[in-house]
């Protein structure tokens, strides 16, 4: 039998938000969050179906405090991947293997560089001066 395993994952709740969550720190519908993701007006990621927003870019553009967030370090495994991103295993799995986010297998193993996790939500982030969102319900 496996021994249940510890994730580092815990706490990357502050990096990225669902559309929900970033609608209530906008204010804004969730439509009009959807919509803006989809002009490359906010910042976040796509995975599948699922849309991550960057957290931070998003209190940034309500005027909230930001916290500073310290990123890890070395590689993480395919249960911390889709952790961090908030989707299911088969979900991050797939990323991996499109070719979406940086990463290999190792055997049955999947595995990928928290440096290149961080350069892919960066890199698919609009920059700052781009974002506007308006309620357009």
């Amino acid at each position: 039998m496996r021994k249940p395993r510890k994730t580092t994952a815990v706490g990357f709740g502050s990096i990225l938000s669902t559309v929900p969550e970033g609608a209530a720190i906008l204010g804004v519908s969730e439509d009009a969050v959807r919509g803006a993701f989809s002009r490359s007006e906010l910042p976040g990621v796509r995975i599948g179906t699922a849309i991550r927003l960057v957290t931070t870019e998003l209190l940034r553009l309500a005027g909230d405090e930001v916290p500073d967030i310290e990123w890890p370090v070395g590689v993480a495994d395919l249960t911390d991947f889709a952790a961090f991103l908030r989707v299911c295993r088969a979900s991050a799995r797939q990323a991996i293997q499109n070719g979406d986010v940086p990463g290999y297998r190792i055997g049955r193993c999947y595995r990928a560089k928290w440096a290149a996790i961080r350069q892919f939500v960066e890199s698919a982030s609009p920059s700052p001066e781009t974002m506007e969102v308006a309620d357009h319900a």
